[in-house]
């Protein structure tokens, strides 16, 4: 996957394997208040942290360290278009 880094002015590719889910049942990870987490069904969801981490542990999550998709400003160079105009919509 092709993201781009604003803060660097620069594309680089993301290697998929990193995005996988199957060994990160249960698991979060998190970055620059941005987080990662899979759930029991192997699902990935990417969010704000809003304080949800304490409640992830409390449901049985175990912290980890993974890639964290957006954490760092990063986005898909396909979505591009998109990314931007939920900037603008803020």
């Amino acid at each position: 996957m092709k993201v781009y880094w604003p803060q660097f002015s620069k594309n680089e590719v993301v290697d998929l394997k990193a995005l996988e889910t199957d060994d990160k049942k249960m698991e979060y990870s998190y970055n620059n208040s941005v987080i990662s987490f899979v759930d029991e069904n192997v699902d990935l969801y990417v969010i704000p942290d809003i304080g949800v981490q304490k409640t992830l542990v409390s449901a049985g999550y175990s912290r980890k360290f993974f890639y964290v998709p957006f954490s760092n400003w990063d986005y898909q160079v396909e979505y591009e278009e998109k990314w931007k105009s939920l900037w603008r919509e803020e």
